[in-house]
């Protein structure tokens, strides 16, 4: 019945799930929308080519439609959790496919990032290593890269046991839980240092406009916002669940004790 049922049966807790899954579809909207108005504005081309941040348009165009497939595949696949969770009938084997497709697009995403930015990863390495800061270039590829790849693998193995496959070893939730708070913790270093700098930039720099410091502020926190409502769901959700086959599990084993008796 655990696995038949929805995972969370409160009608007041149900309704605050379904209101995290909303806000995270809706800020996946929001970005699509905007990484589309940009695109069709031709932005990007029109700024960012030439200023030695990106080589070409062309790269500029394929890592923008990259980032919008990977919204919009991100926006469905919690658009479809937030289907079931209204209708009442989010089980285990239904998270199980949206959380594991979705440490699947973050998989997909770093191995993508990894493998476009190889050329400028080896060109920085040659350059960090003629000043020995090779430390920092394995410090940065370690956060940037192999961090998110690592932790995508992870996922998916994790959620595919927990939520799919009907185990309920401790283990494997308590992968679930760290992965969730190791990328909160994540996100918070991010937005500090991205503030930070985004104030040295303010303060420093007499081209900055009001505008562009209220842009950057939003994208700052609609980022955060979206990346700490998904993994405390995913937390939240995992640990419910464990809670539940474990008092299943102790239930089942008292009746059999007492039909034996």
């Amino acid at each position: 019945m655990v696995e038949k049922k929805p995972v969370i049966e409160n009608k007041m807790v149900n309704s605050f799930i379904a209101i995290l899954y909303a806000v995270i579809v809706l800020s996946l909207f929001l970005q699509v929308s905007e990484e589309l108005a940009l695109r069709y504005f031709n932005a990007y081309e029109r700024f960012m080519t030439g200023t030695g941040e990106i080589s070409s348009a062309d790269f500029v165009i394929v890592s923008i439609h990259a980032t919008i497939f990977d919204q919009v595949i991100l926006m469905l696949i919690f658009s479809y959790g937030l289907f079931l969770t209204i209708r009442d009938s989010l089980t285990p084997k239904k998270i199980g496919i949206i959380l594991t497709a979705f440490f699947s697009v973050i998989l997909f995403q770093a191995c993508r990032t990894l493998f476009i930015n190889w050329g400028n990863i080896a060109e920085e390495y040659k350059i960090l290593a003629e000043e020995n800061s090779i430390s920092y270039f394995v410090r940065m590829v370690l956060e940037v890269y192999v961090l998110h790849i690592v932790l995508g693998i992870i996922g998916v193995l994790a959620s595919y046991f927990c939520f799919m496959r009907e185990e309920n070893r401790k283990s494997w939730f308590n992968i679930i839980t760290i992965i969730s708070v190791v990328q909160i913790i994540n996100k918070c270093v991010e937005v500090f240092k991205r503030m930070n700098s985004e104030k040295f930039y303010v303060e420093n720099n007499s081209l900055a406009t009001l505008y562009e410091a209220e842009l950057n502020a939003r994208v700052i926190i609609e980022g955060a916002v979206l990346s700490i409502a998904i993994y405390a769901l995913i937390a939240y959700q995992a640990h419910v669940l464990y809670r539940k086959r474990k008092l299943a599990m102790v239930l089942s084993n008292a009746q059999a004790q007492s039909a034996v008796a």
